[in-house]
């Protein structure tokens, strides 16, 4: 008998692949077409890291004998054709199995998707394979054509959604002066609205100022920022009141052994937007956020290091908006001189204290 399950599924959408592949990566758009998420919509389900990149977990709980518990991680991510996930289920029974979504081009509006479920099976289980494979081959397919149909509508409404940006933002623009500098063109990797001069728009609402010179700032992201705060940065109680608003400073105030806590009205959806923008930025080496990141994740964590990345940029937006200070970036090398310069001048305090004197070697 087989000892390991294997299910494969196929449907073509009629999208570029680029567009399916940004819908299928995040596990949380499952929600609109997996048949076992939908059996239950009451279940209960709890999320770990950042949806569509590798490390991501969805957990889900549900008192429906036929979806259980478990969880499901994405493993590994080759950007543009394939996602694989492990599925771990704990009820209605232990096992561990893998799943995998293949995208091929067909052509520039055409991608054929196969999705590829693999279960270990153990006697006596292995007997019931045959069966088993007929009905999670039906439930795959069923879902994969859900998903078609739920793209198609959600297209749709999407392609609406970005008229109606469009046709906001040039009566929002209208009056606007025309921006002296050309603005800064940067790709926009993740569900880019198509609205046409979005770069030049963005100015313009931005009174001429160009933000996405900052590191980890597109067009899109200061559209989603501009929704929530507007232009009215001059009514914030400087940087701290700014932060503090969005989220993104620290509600404990510790004086030696006394702890305070303050509630302030936050807008969180602020905070994550940014926390979104400079996530990416860890990885990167060639600015110094991102290696301002890297030195506070090392001590605290990479949770920590998004927030005090998030609230740096928000405090150079913040500069700009209302002092028209130009943001120039320092660079990887700068930022490590100046954190060479406060170490031996750390370690010269500390031997001064010894009566001890520094000399180079």
């Amino acid at each position: 008998m087989a000892k390991e399950m294997i299910i494969v599924k196929n449907v073509s959408i009629n999208k570029s692949t680029r567009e399916v592949f940004d819908f299928l990566k995040e596990t949380k758009n499952q929600d609109r077409f997996s048949v076992w998420n939908m059996k239950d919509p009451k279940m209960k389900k709890s999320y770990s890291g950042i949806d569509g990149t590798t490390g991501f977990i969805y957990s889900w709980d549900s008192k429906d004998k036929n979806v259980g518990a478990g969880s499901q991680e994405i493993t590994n991510i080759n950007e543009g054709n394939r996602i694989d996930f492990e599925m771990r289920f704990i009820r209605p029974m232990q096992n561990t199995a893998t799943a995998s979504f293949v995208l091929d081009k067909i052509d520039e509006n055409t991608t054929s998707v196969t999705w590829t479920f693999k279960s270990p099976t153990k006697f006596p289980m292995s007997l019931f394979t045959p069966i088993l494979k007929n009905i999670l081959g039906k439930q795959l397919e069923q879902g994969l054509q859900q998903a078609f149909d739920e793209y198609q509508f959600y297209s749709k409404k999407i392609e609406e959604c970005d008229k109606r940006i469009s046709e906001v933002l040039k009566a929002l623009t209208k009056d606007k002066e025309e921006p002296q500098a050309k603005p800064t063109k940067k790709r926009i990797y993740h569900n880019p609205p198509q609205v046409d001069d979005l770069d030049k728009m963005m100015m313009q609402l931005f009174d001429g100022k160009d933000l996405t010179i900052l590191p980890g700032m597109t067009s899109y992201s200061l559209l989603k920022l501009y929704a929530q705060v507007g232009n009215k940065w001059g009514s914030f109680n400087g940087e701290k009141g700014v932060t503090a608003w969005a989220g993104l400073a620290p509600s404990k105030y510790q004086s030696g052994k006394t702890r305070k806590y303050k509630k302030i009205k936050v807008n969180t959806t602020v905070g994550q937007i940014l926390k979104e923008c400079v996530q990416p930025l860890l990885k990167s080496k060639n600015n110094a956020l991102g290696a301002f990141g890297r030195r506070i994740a090392a001590r605290r964590g990479p949770s920590v290091a998004i927030k005090a990345m998030a609230r740096k940029l928000l405090c150079w937006i913040y500069r700009i908006m209302t002092k028209g200070l130009q943001f120039v970036e320092n660079g990887i090398e700068q930022y490590h001189k100046r954190q060479e310069e406060k170490t031996l001048k750390w370690l010269e305090q500390q031997a001064a204290k010894l009566n001890l004197k520094l000399s180079p070697v």
